[in-house]
């Protein structure tokens, strides 16, 4: 794992992350990202826009509840903290779900790639089974 400077990490295999959202988002505006997986580059336009959308709801939503809080410490009623707590636990659903709007990626339509002779391990009970049985098995397991 190599860390780098601003927040940002890039790990084995050339995936990256960033801890900070606005980092990343930043990057993303400047195109200083690498572009590696299935449609990354073509499909950028719309995750600036989810990203974007997703920061704007955010921010909305962090200044909605900071003026209905100052009202409600206002009045100082309980059901009014009763839907100040509603809305803030909104919020926080909410956030997870911008949060996932982050990570928004492409597949292949085809799969992944096919990775001829990788290693496996096959783990066969044969204690008590036919021989037969044990035969046909580790020919299927052959086959694979």
């Amino acid at each position: 794992m190599d860390i780098q400077a601003r927040g940002s990490v890039t790990l084995k295999g050339g995936s990256y992350a960033c801890k900070n959202p606005l980092l990343f988002f930043w990057g993303e505006l400047r195109q200083r990202l690498p572009y590696r997986r299935y449609v990354d580059l073509t499909d950028r336009a719309r995750r600036l826009r989810a990203a974007a959308f997703s920061l704007l709801t955010l921010a909305l939503g962090l200044v909605y509840l900071f003026w209905i809080g100052r009202l409600v410490l206002e009045t100082r009623q309980l059901q009014e903290f009763a839907f100040v707590s509603a809305g803030t636990l909104s919020f926080l659903l909410l956030s997870l779900l911008a949060l996932d709007v982050w990570h928004l990626r492409g597949h292949r339509p085809e799969g992944m790639e096919n990775m001829d002779n990788f290693p496996a391990n096959f783990f066969i009970r044969c204690r008590g089974e036919p021989l037969e049985v044990v035969r046909t098995t580790l020919r299927a397991v052959k086959q694979i």
